[in-house]
């Protein structure tokens, strides 16, 4: 989805890559939806942990694509973890990226806390 030229086979299929990779990350994620508002507020117990702050920023990355505002109890839980005062600059950094990939912008030299 990020990427798709890498498994296109060429800059002409890109296209159809992205969609078809867009289209089961809705999927998967109407399942967790599903699975979130049964939960509660956390994924594995009376805790926030991993598990919630991990789903929180992978789904931050993906929350612009169409489809996604109709999963309310993800974006709920999402708003639910990023509330912590320690978790902010994680949303924020999230839509940084995004906005960076959407631009075209060069990620290359991205480290994994974001920073160039």
């Amino acid at each position: 989805m990020w990427y798709p030229a890498r498994y296109a086979g060429g800059e002409e299929t890109a296209p159809l890559v992205r969609r078809d990779a867009e289209a089961e990350v809705r999927v998967c994620l109407t399942a967790l939806n599903g699975k979130v508002a049964e939960l509660g507020p956390h994924l594995l117990g009376a805790q926030i942990n991993l598990a919630d702050i991990t789903l929180a920023y992978w789904y931050a990355s993906v929350a612009h694509l169409d489809g996604m505002a109709a999963l309310d109890a993800l974006a709920a839980h999402v708003a639910h973890v990023y509330a912590r005062p320690k978790l902010r600059p994680f949303a924020t950094q999230a839509a940084e990226m995004v906005a960076m990939w959407e631009s075209g912008a060069d990620m290359s030299a991205l480290t994994v806390s974001g920073e160039k």
